[in-house]
């Protein structure tokens, strides 16, 4: 599933912030990279991702 359908049967017709990074090269090999997210659920969704 791409993410703008996940965002769209989630949130609806309402325009959610967010931002998409993609890393295709790292300068070297034994690079790693790091990712902090925040993402709130409602009680709902967290029921239904729970499930899934």
């Amino acid at each position: 599933m791409r993410v703008e359908d996940y965002n769209r049967e989630v949130f609806g017709s309402h325009d959610v912030p967010g931002t998409l990074s993609e890393v295709t090269v790292l300068g070297y090999g034994h690079q790693l990279i790091e990712i902090e997210a925040v993402a709130p659920l409602s009680e709902k969704n967290y029921k239904k991702s729970k499930e899934a």
